[in-house]
């Protein structure tokens, strides 16, 4: 019997899945509660071991509104191009199989885009309170609810091969190319941390993504050069690379100290081929960012945040003089984000 298909739906909810059957259960389960009706739930299984697939397959078959869809290993962003492929909603959004979303997620975010017109609506509080848009360089999927027409018109996907960042990647070109974007910090996404989930995984990978961070590069300047951004999104540019290898990974992993030098001369090296001073300079750079560009050599880079930390001991004792208790008080807080950012970042590099 040929099965029927539910009408054109309003939204495509992409699930990527490699051996995820301890979750899968409750992340397909919370897609069907949703108080919208009009969805289509697209899941990929990118060539699992376990029993996701069979998971997969047995919930589409209770539900026309699922599709299950395989394909050998390939990797996440494979999945999740072969998922925008077979959408059919005026929408995509994208949840990861270990995940799961309150029964609202996706009324709100219809809602938003469609009050106002948008290419892209930022899903969650987290993530909207991170703008306006000249501070944020990039989203993780699970903020990212985008109006269908736009990837194809654009040609745009997730860049296979590469992991991790390739959502950043993506949110970043999606980013670069709109100014149509709504919020909805409503939207609620249960993001699952377990032992065998991406972020924990991947901070035990630091041999591997060394190497990965000079192909991110490569991508980013066939992309700037191809679409001719180079001069127009520059700033863009500059946050995303403080953010993701300076913040991310040369701050936030756990490499060795050789793999510290080399990372911070990739990041030099690029900035310097591909941004002006004055893009560097700008004020909304995190102090740490702003020290490594003044820097002459990681060495320097060190000196100048061990005198900076000194400098924030010496700026919070002259607060006790301040006259006004409102200006000690947010000077103070100002104070000790700073000093912990630096005492952070000082436990993970050794100069």
């Amino acid at each position: 019997m040929t099965r029927t298909r539910p009408p054109q739906p309003q939204v495509s909810v992409i699930v990527p899945v490699y051996n995820q059957e301890q979750y899968l259960e409750e992340c397909i389960s919370s897609i069907r509660r949703q108080t919208l009706a009009e969805w289509e739930c697209i899941i990929v299984n990118d060539g699992s071991s376990d029993s996701s697939g069979e998971i997969a397959r047995r919930f589409s078959e209770e539900d026309s509104r699922i599709l299950c869809l395989e394909q050998e290993n390939r990797g996440v962003s494979s999945a999740r191009n072969l998922g925008m492929r077979h959408a059919s909603g005026r929408y995509l959004c994208f949840v990861d199989g270990d995940d799961f979303i309150d029964a609202a997620f996706l009324k709100h975010l219809l809602d938003a885009s469609d009050r106002g017109a948008s290419d892209l609506t930022v899903a969650g509080k987290l993530f909207c309170d991170r703008f306006p848009l000249d501070k944020i360089p990039a989203l993780p999927t699970c903020g990212i609810f985008l109006r269908r027409e736009f990837p194809l018109k654009n040609n745009l996907e997730f860049p296979e091969g590469i992991h991790p960042c390739e959502d950043g990647l993506f949110s970043h070109f999606v980013l670069a190319l709109t100014e149509k974007i709504s919020f909805c910090p409503e939207a609620v996404y249960h993001y699952r941390q377990h032992e065998q989930g991406n972020h924990h995984q991947i901070r035990k990978r630091t041999a591997d993504i060394l190497p990965m961070i000079p192909r991110w590069l490569s991508l980013i300047e066939e992309f700037y050069e191809q679409r001719h951004l180079w001069k127009r999104k520059a700033g863009h540019l500059v946050r995303f690379i403080e953010h993701e290898p300076f913040e991310l990974r040369l701050l936030g992993m756990p490499f060795s100290p050789p793999e510290q030098e080399i990372l911070y001369s990739i990041i030099r090296d690029f900035l310097n081929a591909h941004c002006t001073a004055a893009e560097c300079r700008r004020a909304s750079l995190h102090l740490p960012f702003r020290l490594l560009l003044q820097s002459s050599g990681f060495s320097d880079f060190g000196r100048r945040l061990r005198r900076a930390g000194k400098n924030t001991g010496i700026r919070r004792k002259l607060l006790h003089f301040c006259p006004v208790p409102s200006w000690r008080r947010n000077g103070r807080a100002q104070l000790r984000q700073v000093r912990e950012q630096l005492e952070e970042i000082r436990r993970n590099i050794t100069f």
